[in-house]
């Protein structure tokens, strides 16, 4: 929320990476959009966490902050 509010964004404008499940957990809290990185814990993990959308290869992460920016 910091971060968010020194770039004068809202929560809801914001994109958060994060491989941990407390990381994801208190990004849906703020209200941002939240992708997990598979590095810590699996896929089903992560969306369980509360993850948007689940990665493992930062290619896969370009091509989804692509479909995003149309929207």
């Amino acid at each position: 929320l910091y971060a968010a509010s020194k770039l004068g964004l809202d929560p809801s404008e914001c994109i958060v990476i994060e491989d941990s499940i407390y990381g994801i957990t208190g990004a849906k809290r703020a209200g941002m959009f939240t992708c997990g990185y598979t590095s810590s814990f699996d896929g089903k993990t992560l969306s369980e966490a509360g993850a948007d959308y689940v990665f493992d290869d930062f290619n896969q992460l370009l091509l989804k902050i692509n479909d995003l920016s149309r929207l």
